[in-house]
């Protein structure tokens, strides 16, 4: 008897809460550089994440970036790139997409876009296309959250691990995709 209050208890918990995850193959940093669109080193110069008609949407952010360095993407002279991703607000009503990147005005990135047609960008493997540089004491460095992502399986039932050593500076990481970005040219 007790069991099955602990197992109903247990089952009542698991299947109530919220789980949100987004499954992806997890691809080398070469990979993600050499089959992305763009690949920009920009600050996130605004966000409007109310794109909506009416209260049924559509839920669309849009995401202004003031360029900083375009390492793979069209050379033209471009200051600015603007995007809108899916995910967002419809007044009080809000649509997210797990492993889907928000962004914050103000902060530094590096974002690896691919093209979804009709003009539109997202970023590369959901949140494994973007960069985020903080300071830290005094240091510039870059990390990634994927926290919301799971990796496809291996045969054996397990995520595949990152073989990617990630560069954990702004300046190895950029030094980095530029040399995936220029290997890309040239294939």
């Amino acid at each position: 008897m007790r069991y099955s209050i602990v197992l109903a208890c247990h089952l009542f918990l698991t299947l109530s809460s919220e789980a949100y995850a987004t499954v992806v193959r997890h691809a080398p940093l070469r990979e993600l550089t050499q089959a992305s669109t763009w690949v920009i080193h920009a600050t996130v110069g605004a966000v409007d994440d109310d794109l909506s008609t009416d209260a049924s949407g559509p839920f669309l952010t849009r995401v202004n970036f003031n360029i900083i360095e375009v390492l793979r993407g069209p050379q033209a002279d471009r200051s600015k790139l603007s995007v809108v991703f899916p995910g967002g607000r419809s007044g009080e009503r809000i649509a997210r997409i797990p492993g889907m990147p928000q962004f914050k005005m103000g902060e530094e990135v590096v974002v690896l876009l691919e093209s979804t047609g009709e003009g539109r960008f997202i970023p590369i493997g959901l949140e494994q296309g973007v960069f985020r540089i903080e300071n830290k004491n005094g240091e510039r460095t870059v990390h990634r959250n994927m926290g919301s992502l799971h990796f496809v399986k291996d045969p054996h039932g397990e995520e595949k691990p990152f073989e990617d050593v990630m560069p954990k500076s702004i300046a190895q990481l950029l030094s980095t995709l530029r040399q995936f970005a220029k290997e890309g040219a040239r294939q």
